[in-house]
């Protein structure tokens, strides 16, 4: 699946060849069922989720009252941010609505991907950020910052 999607341009537009080529190993794909819990809130942040196909609801649940559905997500969207910002602990739950499928990158992968080839991890990072920027409402400049701090940290 990953490799039809890169040779359709697809997640990251614009990748030469050999750009495809360097970050193919990095990436995973992740399938969910209908209502099936991708992750919760608190469990380890490991992995920065890219919906393909399908729609995930994101729910917090504030530690004094019920949980919130915060919003709704589907294909082209990011998920699992905290992994990607450097985070421990996810800090919302994401639950599959539809059945769904997409990519995944651990946060030591993105980390690893960014050293290795860094004019390769400059693209998938500002992409990234720019999928993160339309869903926050903030500037792509802020959200770029502070994602390529988190893959300069050490692992």
């Amino acid at each position: 699946m990953f490799i039809q999607e890169l040779a359709d341009d697809k997640p990251f537009p614009g990748l030469t060849d050999l750009q495809k080529q360097q970050i193919a190993p990095f990436f995973q794909t992740w399938e969910s069922r209908a209502e099936e819990i991708i992750f919760e809130q608190g469990q380890l942040a490991r992995s920065f989720y890219l919906i393909n196909d399908g729609q995930v609801l994101i729910r917090y649940k504030p530690y004094d009252g019920p949980a919130l559905d915060v919003t709704r997500i589907g294909s082209g969207q990011v998920f699992g941010w905290s992994a990607a910002l450097g985070h421990s602990t996810y800090s919302s739950s994401a639950i599959s609505i539809i059945d769904s499928a997409g990519l995944q990158i651990s946060k030591r992968n993105l980390q690893v991907l960014c050293k290795q080839y860094p004019d390769t991890g400059t693209i998938i990072i500002r992409h990234l950020a720019d999928l993160i920027a339309k869903r926050m409402g903030n500037t792509h400049a802020t959200v770029f910052a502070i994602l390529m701090s988190s893959v300069d940290a050490n692992p």
